[in-house]
């Protein structure tokens, strides 16, 4: 049997291209090319000096040469100096107690049919790891590499033993590349200076927040929903930081790529930390964040609505805002499916108090009027048809830049 030429061209190239193909490119890239030690932040405490900085999903594709975010790793990067005259140990436990070590991270993402680049792959791996040893009058540098956190920033430790002491540093760092619904305010232009009512004493600032509105509204504003029992005066980023530190996540805007994840979180039940929520009203716009904390699936989950008031105390922002608890799905003649919610509000207002308390960022707290109670005999209904009820009260928490332990927290008696 003639076997044709042209064919025997065809199936060698088609073999050719196959086996080039599927042997993949190893092209990582130098640190220093990219911007993540030019953001790092750097403190320093009994002669050591800590500068830290967090990897985003692009930024430790480019310098491990693989998708970390695929497994769920997220490199933090580290440079740690000893002026000191004592050998020190850096525990990368501190940073995150699940982290992995760069054999596993590299077995996970090893390449099997490319040997050389493999070898490679895991030389590279364990070069950039940062050591645990901090010599007298030296320095380190490398990655911890962290269980993957979604969102725009993060809260991390990092503690370095002495002889007879720990030294501990908090960040609360950048991590470029996710854009969250609260990116897209202009917070700067919401009011024009003379909009803000600047309250001086308690009292005045009492009468202002029991005189906004008790719930939000659709966005016509001829509908009422859930009631507005969160109050938060805060000294500036101390609200930020410490629901970070608690661990509630950004909330992404609605796009094509959201939507999609969204319904497939939803149809196998998965979690999915930083999915889009739906806009509530109040000032007759939508929540300027939104923040969810995550159960065990997309059904459960808490959400926190904030709102920038017209308010300030004593150089303070005032945020007002909702807090409700997921629960399960419902049907919804409005929305074809939605979340049915706890009624009992208050348990969810409870929730976020404790949660702030454990921040370490609450220095005072109290209850004021402004919703009006709602008896569980006969319950209101938000948007959605789900019946709440609840004591009627506000809580306000006046949060701090400081550390306060929780037995210093005031509680002020408004009644």
């Amino acid at each position: 049997m003639r076997i044709n030429k042209y064919f025997v061209t065809i199936v060698t190239l088609t073999i050719f291209f196959a086996a080039v193909g599927c042997t993949k490119q190893y092209t990582p890239l130098p640190l220093e090319q990219l911007e993540v030690m030019s953001r790092a932040e750097t403190q320093t405490h009994s002669g050591i000096t800590v500068s830290a900085s967090v990897l985003s999903a692009d930024e430790s594709r480019h310098v491990f040469g693989v998708d970390l975010a695929k497994i769920n790793v997220q490199p933090v990067w580290l440079t740690i100096k000893n002026d000191t005259d004592e050998k020190h140990f850096f525990l990368p436990m501190s940073v995150d107690s699940d982290f992995f070590s760069s054999h596993e991270v590299w077995w996970k993402t090893r390449y099997d049919k490319d040997k050389e680049a493999s070898k490679r792959m895991e030389a590279l791996f364990r070069e950039l790891l940062i050591p645990n040893i901090i010599a007298p009058k030296s320095e380190i540098s490398g990655f911890v590499l962290t269980s993957l956190h979604s969102g725009s920033v993060r809260m991390i430790n990092v503690d370095v033993l002495g002889q007879s002491q720990v030294i501990s540093f908090n960040y609360f760092l950048k991590i470029p590349g996710f854009l969250a619904d609260h990116h897209l305010v202009e917070f700067e232009n919401l009011y024009q200076e003379g909009d803000f009512t600047v309250c001086k004493t308690l009292k005045e600032l009492k009468a202002q927040i029991e005189a906004l509105p008790c719930c939000i509204t659709n966005k016509n504003g001829d509908e009422e929903g859930d009631p507005l029992n969160i109050v938060i005066v805060s000294e500036p980023d101390a609200a930020w930081k410490a629901v970070v530190r608690r661990g509630w996540d950004e909330t992404e805007p609605v796009t094509g790529a959201s939507a999609m994840k969204t319904v497939n979180a939803f149809l196998s039940g998965k979690e999915y930390k930083t999915s889009p929520i739906s806009a509530l009203y109040v000032f007759g716009r939508g929540q300027d964040i939104g923040l969810q904390k995550a159960r065990k699936t997309i059904h459960e989950r808490n959400h926190l609505r904030l709102w920038l008031a017209p308010i300030k105390f004593r150089g303070n922002h005032v945020w007002i805002g909702t807090i409700s608890r997921d629960i399960g799905v419902k049907l919804s003649s409005k929305t074809f499916t939605t979340h049915e919610i706890d009624g009992n509000v208050d348990e969810a207002r409870s929730y976020l108090i404790q949660d702030l308390a454990y921040s370490q960022s609450l220095k005072a707290l109290t209850f004021t009027g402004g919703v009006g109670a709602v008896p569980i005999e006969f319950p209101r209904l938000n948007l959605t048809n789900s019946p709440w009820y609840t004591d009627g009260l506000r809580v306000i928490m006046f949060l701090t830049n400081e550390d306060i332990p929780m037995q210093n927290i005031r509680l002020l008696d408004w009644k």
